[in-house]
């Protein structure tokens, strides 16, 4: 009798895992930012996994952390935001880490973090503000419970977007959700430049908190930061 062998996976697993991350790279660091050349996945990049969806989303989130500040249409190639005020227009629109982001989503619909964290960044960060509000939405739509997400999306929505009747209807959710009941309060400041300043500095603390110390992106979270207590500290010497 033969004896029926069976074939393991594991191996083109591994090179098709290998494959899609190294066709996501770019050169970096001190090369010209000419050479910037980043690879978003392919279009449904999940029909291609064979059963290890989460596993590539997890292969392809270490991988776009690793360059979050890319921003390959802008002049240096990283996207501005460290000694530029929030009032100039956005250089990124749904570039490589949007695109790598909603590739991550796609693989791994219920993973929390790529939502939560990843369409922050893209907001603060990468200043892919179109980029950011449609990861927002699409996290909203599968973690409505979520308050968290909600106080985070208010921010944006008000911040970056300048849409303070978005950003008031979101922190109102957040509060209905299980958030603190101020956040009845700070929804009706949110039409005043010192609501505003107050809601993006409660978000970006506490993403300060979440951040490493050596990360290099800390400054661009620190400069948005510094510019919602320069409109708090103006408001307080009015009174």
């Amino acid at each position: 009798m033969r004896q029926r062998i069976r074939f393991d996976w594991t191996i083109p697993f591994l090179l098709l895992g290998a494959m899609i991350v190294g066709l996501t790279h770019g050169k970096t660091g001190g090369e010209a930012s000419k050479n910037l050349r980043f690879i978003p996945p392919p279009p449904n990049v999940e029909r291609f996994t064979f059963g290890y969806s989460e596993t590539i989303a997890d292969l392809l989130w270490l991988r776009v952390v690793q360059d979050i500040g890319v921003c390959e249409n802008s002049k240096n190639g990283e996207a501005h935001g460290v000694n530029t005020p929030k009032t100039n227009a956005p250089q990124c629109k749904m570039g490589w880490v949007y695109q790598m982001i909603e590739a991550i989503t796609k693989l791994s619909p219920d993973w929390r973090l790529p939502y939560v964290s990843g369409a922050l960044l893209l907001s603060v960060v990468v200043d892919d503000i179109e980029g950011a509000s449609k990861i927002f939405d699409k996290a909203l739509a599968k973690f409505p419970n979520d308050y968290n997400l909600s106080y985070r999306a208010a921010y944006h929505y008000i911040w970056e977007v300048q849409n303070p009747e978005r950003a008031a209807n979101l922190l109102i959710v957040a509060a209905k959700k299980g958030g603190p009941t101020w956040f009845y309060a700070l929804a009706g400041k949110l039409y005043s430049k010192a609501g505003q300043a107050e809601l993006a500095k409660g978000v970006l603390e506490r993403v300060l908190e979440e951040t490493s110390e050596t990360d290099p992106n800390r400054a661009r979270i620190q400069n948005r930061l510094d510019e919602a207590n320069e409109i708090l500290r103006s408001a307080t010497n009015k009174k």
